[in-house]
């Protein structure tokens, strides 16, 4: 079975599928796309894969560098519930392909947010 969800939230003050945005205080906004894929096999194990893109950046009007560079980033995960009727374990992988992704900051800070690279994670539960 697979499940896909897509949420593509618009630019502020469109009226439509608005998302809580930092823009009165940061004096930028920026376009947000994100697709979920889950693919699972039986009732004890799931592949999840989730596609970012962030775009359409733009700075505050005092700020006189080049808009910031959109970016897509690529998360995957796998899960295994109940093996041996006590443990589950789980891996995730973030960034998967290590984009260079930056987020816009304020004049005063030259080299905007870095974003998080590549990074795993695992994950492993017993229940009693």
């Amino acid at each position: 079975m697979a499940i896909i969800m897509m949420t593509v939230p618009l630019m502020p003050g469109t009226g439509a599928a608005e998302t809580p945005t930092f823009e009165d205080e940061l004096d930028f906004y920026a376009l947000e796309e994100r697709m979920m894929v889950t693919a699972t096999k039986t009732k004890k194990s799931s592949l999840d894969t989730q596609f970012h893109w962030i775009g359409d950046r733009k700075r505050s009007e005092d700020d006189t560098r080049p808009d910031i560079d959109d970016y897509a980033l690529v998360d995957i995960a796998v899960q295994r519930k109940n093996i041996a009727k006590h443990w589950d374990i789980a891996l995730k992988a973030c960034n998967l392909f290590d984009k260079d992704a930056k987020e816009p900051s304020s004049s005063s800070i030259p080299d905007d947010y870095p974003m998080e690279g590549r990074s795993f994670y695992g994950e492993i539960r017993c229940h009693f």
